[in-house]
């Protein structure tokens, strides 16, 4: 990759290592509209040094990363609002990550994964992999929108961070195993949602927390329901 600004074209790659020498160029991801890019390894975005920013906002191409993704520190991944981001292993940031209101789908199917997200919230979160098991590592993940969990296990066994979601959280066949730390829904005035809408999945945590963020006005959480799986919180 080099020193100034380019359009990286969408097509399949490996590994892709977005880390300038010099400067603090632009990356745009895609060169047209209704494309697709994936890496079937990881995907390195800045080297902590040299500042560097890579847009999916500017085409919106589908992105399917295998493996990791990392945004190091002085780099800046700025997502597309409406195709698919899909990541098949760990997220680490210590940069900035600009969700534009788009969605992260976690895709693996192994477990031991993690999510280090720093302060960057998601909005729409989805975890749909059969077997997948994700753990927050050290830092509060913040989903500023949705939380799916369509297939997989949300759980503490690599990481003990809490979680924030600010939307509706529901899932299907996928599970929180959250038995150290805190799950936290943030009401915003609006009536949001709660639990499994079909299945038997249960879902267990320490600490379960329902908060208003809206201040005064009136908040409402409604369980979903055709799930049968139970919900249980121990502290």
């Amino acid at each position: 990759i080099g020193t100034s600004a380019l359009e990286v074209e969408a097509q399949t790659y490996h590994d892709i290592d977005f880390t300038p020498s010099s400067g603090s160029p632009t990356y745009t991801l895609g060169t047209a509209a209704s494309q697709t890019l994936t890496a079937s390894g990881t995907v390195v975005f800045g080297n902590g040094t040299n500042a560097v920013t890579v847009t999916a906002a500017t085409y919106g191409p589908a992105i399917d990363i295998d493996e990791n993704v990392t945004i190091n520190g002085a780099g800046t991944l700025i997502a597309s609002s409406t195709p698919a981001f899909t990541v098949g292993a760990n997220w680490t940031n210590s940069g900035i990550f600009t969700h534009s209101s788009g969605t992260v789908t976690f895709d693996s199917t192994a477990s031991g994964r993690t999510i280090n997200a720093s302060s960057s919230p998601f909005f729409d979160v989805v975890f749909d992999g059969s077997g997948g098991v994700w753990s927050p590592l050290t830092s509060t993940t913040t989903v500023s929108n949705n939380l799916t969990l369509t297939n997989g296990t949300l759980d503490n066994s690599n990481g003990t961070a809490n979680m924030e979601i600010n939307g509706n959280i529901q899932g299907t066949s996928g599970a929180f195993n959250f038995t150290l730390n805190t799950a936290e829904q943030r009401v915003n005035g609006a009536t949001q949602s709660f639990g499994t809408t079909s299945g038997a999945t249960a879902w267990n945590f320490n600490d379960l927390t329902f908060s208003n963020s809206s201040g005064s006005t009136a908040a409402t959480i409604s369980t979903n329901t055709g799930g049968t799986g139970g919900i249980t919180a121990s502290s």
